[in-house]
């Protein structure tokens, strides 16, 4: 499961899981808040810019285009 605080939308098409791990997923931030997500035993809390998407691998971290 991943969990985040309100005011953020996964993209349907850009989660992806397997073996019932996350592998990827990518989050539009709708309000500009704060993200802090939680999947598993990582945490972590980015900064957000109102309707940047914020790209994730496995291990919660930004993967560099």
């Amino acid at each position: 499961m991943i969990c985040m605080q309100y005011f953020f939308f996964i993209l349907r098409d850009y989660i992806d899981w397997k073996n019932g791990a996350l592998e990827k997923a990518e989050i539009k931030s709708l309000l500009g808040n704060n993200l802090k997500i939680r999947c598993g035993d990582k945490v972590i809390e980015t900064k957000t810019r109102k309707g940047e998407i914020y790209r994730y691998d496995k291990n919660l971290k930004m993967p560099k285009d």
